[in-house]
C-alpha cells in the first residue's frame, strides 16, 4: 500500500499542468518520527493553495473572458443548459496537454487528472493539492457510526485515535515519493558526464539510495492501515463501510507501475483518460479530427450569463503580451463595432478523466456534512472539504474532462494600438497569448517550425505548429 506523489525538491522545473516555471519546495522532513496528533496539513503537507473568495453574481460578457464561454459552450452543447457546464474553467494560455509522451506520458496524464484545482472561473491547479490524498484524508476523518454495544464503541474509539497516525503515515510515503524522483532526477542530470559504461541506472540508484527509506515508510502506513480497518471492522455500522473504501483504495490491483520523464518508476493508482491523447494527435496529424471553430464578436454578446464563479475573468488579459498569460494585458475594446475574435483548430477533443476501482464516491456523498472526528483538521469551526463556501472546500472540485485543440489559429480584429503593440511583442520574441492560446515564445512553440504572426492594423492571425496540444477548458464535478 501507498500514497501517490508528485515532483519534489526544491528549485524550478516545468510540468503538464502548471504554468511554464514554477518555484517548488518541499518542507516535509523525511525520516522524522511520526507524530500521533493529527498533522496540521495533512491532505497537502506543507502546502497551501491559493483560494479566491467570489459570491455568484450577474457577470457581464462584455468581459471578454465570459464572451469566450458563452462562445464556447455555443460550440459544445448549442441551445443547452449552462447549468450542465457549471464546473467548466477557462484556461488562462499556461497549459498545454504535455502527456503525448511515450516515456512518461501516462504519469503526467494521470498527475494532471489526479490534482485538484482552484476554485474560480479561470483553470488555475493548486501544486500539491491531489484527489488521492483528499480523499485518504476524507475516509480516515470521518466519526462514522458504530453497531450496537460497548465492545462495538470500544473499536471505534480506538480507530479514531488510529486516525490521526493514519494520514500522517499517508503523508510521510507521499513525501518520500517526491524526493525519490526529485532526487533520481539531480542524480542522473549529474551524472551524464560520464561515459555509459559507467554511469547507474534507475533499479540500482533506488536500491542503494531511497529505496529503503521507502520500503520501511509504506510497512509502517500498511502496518497502521491494517490495525485501522480490523477496529472499523469490528466496529461495524458506518465504521465497515469506510474499511472497505480503505481496503479497495490500498488494493494493489488498482495500482500500477508507471516511469516519469527522468526515469523514474513507482507505483501509483490508476486513472483512465480517454481518448488517448496520442491517438488525437495522430488523428490531427492525418487531418481526421473534429474542427474547432468559436467566433465571438461584440454582436454575439448576450446581455448578462449567470455565473457562480464569481468574475475573475477580468484580472488575467483576455490578450497579453508573453507566451502562456505570464505578460502585461493589452486592453482592447470589445463593445466597439469592429472588435471579433475568431479561434480555430483543425482538430478539438473532450477528453474523460475517471479514476480507477479505487475510488468511490459514495462516502463522500454520504457523510459530506460529516461527522468529523472532533480532533482531526475538519472538526467543528475547522476546515472543510467541500464548504460552505466552496471557494474553501479543499475538495470542492473534481476533474472530470479536459478539452484541447491541436495547432489553433486565432483571427482577431482589433484596434491598431493593441496590433502595434502585439507585434512589437513579437518581434523581440516575447510571444502572444489570446485567451487559452499561447503563441510563439518557448512555452509552446515548436522546435522544428515556428508558430506564425502576421496581419496588419485591421486584423491579426496567429497560428501554432506545436506538436503539444493545447488546453482550452477543464470542467470539473462539484464536489462531491
Amino acid at each position: 500500500m501507498d500514497a501517490d506523489g508528485i515532483y519534489g525538491g526544491v528549485g524550478e522545473f516545468r510540468c503538464a499542468f502548471l504554468p511554464a516555471r514554477v518555484q517548488f519546495t518541499f518542507s516535509a522532513a523525511l525520516g522524522a518520527p511520526l507524530p500521533r496528533k493529527w498533522p496540521r496539513d495533512c491532505i497537502f503537507g506543507n502546502f497551501r493553495g491559493e483560494h479566491r473568495k467570489a459570491e455568484p453574481m450577474a457577470v457581464s460578457t462584455s468581459i471578454p473572458w465570459n464572451m469566450f464561454r458563452n462562445a464556447l459552450l455555443d460550440f459544445l452543447a448549442p441551445g443547452s443548459d449552462p447549468a450542465q457546464f457549471e464546473g467548466l474553467q477557462i484556461a488562462d494560455g499556461a497549459y498545454s496537454a504535455l502527456w503525448n509522451d511515450p516515456k512518461g506520458g501516462d504519469l503526467i496524464a494521470w498527475e494532471f487528472a489526479n490534482t485538484i484545482p482552484l476554485w474560480g472561473a479561470t483553470f488555475r491547479d493548486a501544486a500539491g493539492r491531489r484527489v488521492t490524498d483528499a480523499y485518504h484524508a476524507f475516509l480516515v476523518a470521518v466519526d462514522a457510526s458504530a453497531g450496537q454495544g460497548p465492545d462495538a464503541q470500544r473499536a471505534k474509539a480506538r480507530a479514531n485515535q488510529l486516525s490521526a497516525q493514519l494520514a500522517n503515515a499517508h503523508g510521510n510515503v507521499a513525501n518520500i515519493k517526491q524526493q525519490v524522483r526529485a532526487n533520481w532526477f539531480r542524480f542522473n542530470r549529474n551524472q551524464q558526464s560520464l561515459p555509459q559504461q559507467q554511469r547507474i541506472d534507475y533499479s540500482t540508484w533506488f536500491a542503494q539510495n531511497d529505496g529503503l527509506q521507502l520500503a520501511v515508510a509504506e510497512s509502517d502506513y500498511n502496518a497502521i492501515a491494517n490495525e485501522w480497518m480490523d477496529w472499523s471492522d469490528k466496529a461495524g455500522g458506518g465504521c465497515r463501510a469506510l474499511a472497505e473504501a480503505l481496503r479497495e483504495y490500498n488494493n494493489p490491483a488498482y495500482r500500477r507501475q508507471v516511469t516519469d520523464p527522468s526515469g523514474a518508476t513507482l507505483q501509483h493508482r490508476v486513472w483512465n483518460l480517454v481518448p488517448r491523447l496520442s491517438d488525437f494527435v495522430r488523428q490531427a496529424q492525418r487531418g481526421q479530427g473534429t474542427r474547432l471553430r468559436i467566433p465571438m464578436s461584440s454582436t454575439r454578446s448576450s446581455s448578462t450569463t449567470k455565473s457562480g464563479w464569481g468574475s475573475d475573468e477580468s484580472r488575467l488579459g483576455f490578450i497579453s503580451l508573453g507566451a502562456g498569460g505570464s505578460g502585461d494585458r493589452i486592453d482592447v475594446d470589445t463593445s466597439s463595432a469592429g472588435f471579433s475574435v475568431t479561434f480555430e483548430a483543425p482538430a478539438f477533443t473532450a477528453i474523460q478523466m475517471t479514476p480507477g476501482p479505487w475510488f468511490n464516491r459514495s462516502p463522500l456523498v454520504q457523510y459530506r456534512n460529516g461527522p468529523f472526528i472532533s480532533t482531526s483538521p475538519y472538526g467543528q469551526g475547522r476546515a472543510t472539504f467541500f464548504g460552505p463556501p466552496k471557494e474553501e472546500g479543499t475538495f470542492s472540485l473534481m476533474k472530470t474532462t479536459v478539452y484541447v485543440a491541436y495547432q489553433p489559429t486565432i483571427r482577431a480584429r482589433i484596434n491598431s494600438s493593441a496590433y502595434q503593440q502585439m507585434q512589437e511583442a513579437w518581434n523581440r520574441g516575447a510571444g502572444l497569448t489570446i485567451g487559452p492560446f499561447s503563441f510563439g515564445g518557448q512555452s509552446t512553440t515548436s522546435k522544428t517550425k515556428r508558430d506564425a504572426f502576421s496581419g496588419s492594423d485591421a486584423e491579426v492571425v496567429l497560428q501554432s505548429n506545436a506538436q503539444g496540444p493545447q488546453i482550452v477548458a477543464v470542467h470539473s464535478n462539484i464536489m462531491p
